[in-house]
């Protein structure tokens, strides 16, 4: 009678045993499961400015978070990456900004060079539109513009003393420019 009890037992607790090691690896498949899904967003610091993407990566509700910064900022929204002008057209840089009075406008050069666009613009006016041409110069660098791919760079005017430290941003990605 007694090996009959051990043997239950065994069995009993090779049963036990099983469904332990069973369930934890459907716990374990849950919880990979759940850490995989998307979040509804994403939040990512970098230095003063504040990006909220949704799950297509898309820029969502800026001003909102951005104006609770106790510091300045600005972020270049359009052209942010992607998108192609064509020379001789009409086309709007935007950005949101706050603590920020006046703005500088430049297009950046692949290697690294930068022509001045505009300068001393109200950041508050969130827009600048302009028309680039091909071969434009600047006042500030001797390059000209040819078909290729850029970038903009806004950047704080309001206290030079700050230098590179000074609130800026850059589009996301490279724009495109052709040719009619």
């Amino acid at each position: 009678m007694k090996r009959g009890k051990k043997n239950v037992l065994a069995v009993l607790f090779i049963i036990l045993f099983l469904v332990l090691v069973l369930a934890s690896e459907v716990f374990a498949g849950v919880m990979i499961m759940r850490s995989c899904e998307p979040q509804p967003e994403e939040v990512t610091v970098e230095g003063l400015q504040v990006q909220i993407k949704d799950l297509n990566n898309q820029l969502v509700a800026l001003q909102t978070q951005l104006a609770q910064l106790d510091q300045p900022y600005i972020l270049v929204t359009s052209p942010n990456g992607g998108e192609v002008w064509v020379f001789g057209e009409t086309y709007d840089i935007t950005w949101i900004s706050g603590g920020v009075e006046n703005i500088d406008i430049y297009l950046w050069f692949p290697d690294g060079a930068t022509g001045l666009l505009a300068d001393n613009v109200p950041a508050s006016q969130g827009k600048y539109t302009l028309t680039l041409q091909e071969n434009q110069n600047f006042p500030n660098i001797s390059k000209n513009i040819t078909a290729g791919q850029y970038k903009i760079l806004i950047w704080s005017i309001d206290d030079l003393s700050l230098g590179i430290g000074a609130p800026r941003d850059y589009t996301d990605n490279f724009f495109g420019l052709i040719e009619r």
